[in-house]
C-alpha cells in the first residue's frame, strides 16, 4: 500500500518531542507561515495539493535528522459530508491562514497547549490542516537510518525517498512503502521501546466532526476564488483542483482520465541527480490490475498528467515555440516512463497535456510529435505505434470543471 513521508527536519525537534507528540496522538498537520495578507501563497497550496492525495489506508512514516519513524496508518471518520481523511484544523482554513482564529477553535490545538512553541512561532505559524492515524503496530523510539534504507534497496524502488527534499510530506509508491516496512520487520527481534498511542484525541475529533461541516477539507472554495474567464490563474490551483478531481473520482474526471490506484503530485522522472536538476510530471500514476482473485495485482498502467494554466494558442512564433516545449516536455517524461518503468513497452502508458484551449496548430503539431515507433520488448518481437497523447482543454464555470478531449 502507498504511504507518505513527512518532513520533521525543519521544527524545532529536540529528543524526538514532535515524533513523540505525532506519534502518541495519531494526528500530524504541517506548519504553514503566516502571510500576512491571510491568503496562502504557492508552495504553501501545493503542500495543499498534496493534502488532496491522502487515502484512509495510507501508511504513514516520519523523517527527522536523517531517520525514519514509523509505522502508522490513515484512519477516516464520519463527517455531514461522509467519510473524511483530511480536515480543517479551523474553520475556512482552507483560505484563510488563521490570523482571525485562536487556538480554541482549533480541532486539535494541542502542539500549542503544550511548550513546544515560542510565542514567536505561535504568531508566525499555523496548522490550517490535520490528519489522522493508529499505530501500525506501532511507532519506535528507535529509527531506521536513510543510509540504511537505501543500502538495502535491492530492488531499486526507492524512487520518492530518494527524491524527498524542500517537501513537507511526499507519497511513496506501494513498493517504497513496503520496503520501510520489510525493513522495520527485520529489526522487530530488536529491543527497542515505543511510544505509547493514546486514543483520546480521535475519540474527541470524532464527537466534534461527527455533525460539524466546518471542518470538511473541500478545496472548491479556494479554486473558485482563482477563476478568471472560466480559466484558472495560478498553476498550483490547478494542481490543488486536479489531483483532487483524479485522487476522488470525481465524474468529470474520471470520464477523461479514468480510475487510478495511485497517484502522486511532481512525481520525478529523470534520471536520479541533484534534485534541483531533476525532471518533476505535475501528476504521475499508475493502475493495477489481476489475473484472477487468487492471484496478486500488478502494475499494468501508467498515467502523466502535465498541467498549463492558459490557452496555448501559439499566435505568435514565440508563443508557438512555447507551447511546442509543453508538448516536448510531456513527451520526454512519457520516453523516460517507457524506458525506466514500462520495459520499453510504450502500449503501457497514457499521457495528456491539460490547458484552458489549443490552437488547430498547436493540436497539428502534437499530432506529429506525439508518435512513437517502438518494438515490444519480448518474444515475439512486433513493431508497434505509440499515439497515447491526449490534449485536454479544460473550463471551469458554476457546475465545475469541464474537460474536453481536442486531439483526439
Amino acid at each position: 500500500m502507498p504511504g507518505w513521508l513527512i518532513n520533521l527536519a525543519g521544527v524545532r525537534n529536540d529528543e524526538l518531542r514532535f515524533v513523540r507528540l505525532y506519534a502518541e496522538n495519531g494526528v500530524y498537520g504541517t506548519r504553514f507561515r503566516k502571510t500576512g495578507d491571510g491568503s496562502w501563497n504557492e508552495p504553501q497550496r501545493m503542500t495543499i495539493a498534496d493534502y488532496a492525495l491522502i487515502e484512509e489506508g495510507d501508511l504513514v512514516f516520519f523523517f527527522r535528522e536523517r531517520n525514519i519513524y514509523g509505522i502508522g496508518i490513515i484512519k477516516s471518520f464520519d463527517t455531514p459530508e461522509g467519510n473524511q481523511v483530511v480536515f480543517n484544523n479551523y474553520p475556512e482554513a482552507i483560505v484563510s491562514d488563521g490570523s482571525n482564529f485562536s487556538t480554541e477553535d482549533y480541532l486539535w490545538a494541542e502542539q500549542f497547549e503544550r511548550d513546544l512553541w515560542s510565542e514567536e512561532e505561535r504568531n508566525e505559524f499555523g496548522i490550517p490542516f490535520v490528519f489522522f492515524f493508529d499505530p501500525c503496530p506501532a511507532f519506535f523510539e528507535s529509527g531506521l537510518d536513510m543510509d540504511f534504507v537505501l543500502q538495502s534497496d535491492a530492488k531499486n524502488v526507492a524512487n520518492q525517498i530518494r527524491a524527498f527534499e524542500d517537501r513537507s510530506f511526499i507519497r511513496l509508491e506501494d513498493e517504497e512503502s513496503h520496503l520501510l516496512v520489510e525493513l522495520f520487520t527485520r529489526r522487530r527481534g530488536e529491543s527497542r521501546n515505543i511510544f505509547n498511542f493514546r486514543g483520546s484525541v480521535h475519540e474527541e475529533v470524532s464527537r466534534q466532526v461527527r455533525d460539524n461541516g466546518v471542518y470538511v477539507f473541500n478545496p472548491g472554495t479556494l479554486i473558485s476564488a482563482f477563476v478568471e474567464s472560466h480559466i484558472l490563474s495560478s498553476e498550483s490551483i490547478m494542481q490543488i483542483a486536479f489531483a483532487y478531481g483524479i485522487r476522488h473520482k470525481e465524474e468529470n474526471f474520471s470520464r477523461v482520465f479514468g480510475d487510478w490506484d495511485f497517484i502522486a503530485n511532481q512525481f520525478p522522472v529523470s534520471p536520479f541527480k541533484p534534485t534541483k536538476y531533476r525532471d518533476f510530471t505535475d501528476i504521475f500514476g499508475y493502475i493495477r490490475g489481476k489475473l484472477n482473485g487468487r492471484l496478486p495485482d500488478a502494475i499494468n498502467g501508467f498515467n502523466i498528467v502535465e498541467l498549463k494554466k492558459k490557452r496555448l494558442v501559439g499566435q505568435t512564433e514565440n508563443s508557438f515555440a512555447e507551447a511546442c516545449r509543453f508538448i516536448e516536455q510531456t513527451m520526454k517524461y512519457v520516453d523516460w516512463v517507457a524506458n525506466y518503468r514500462a520495459g520499453g513497452d510504450y502500449t503501457l502508458i497514457k499521457a495528456y497535456l491539460v490547458s484552458g484551449g489549443f490552437s488547430d496548430r498547436i493540436v497539428d503539431y502534437a499530432k506529429k510529435n506525439r508518435i512513437r515507433d517502438f518494438v515490444i520488448p519480448r518474444r515475439p518481437y512486433e513493431a508497434m505505434r505509440w499515439e497515447a497523447l491526449s490534449l485536454i482543454q479544460y473550463s471551469y464555470d458554476d457546475d465545475g470543471f469541464h474537460l474536453t478531449e481536442a486531439l483526439g
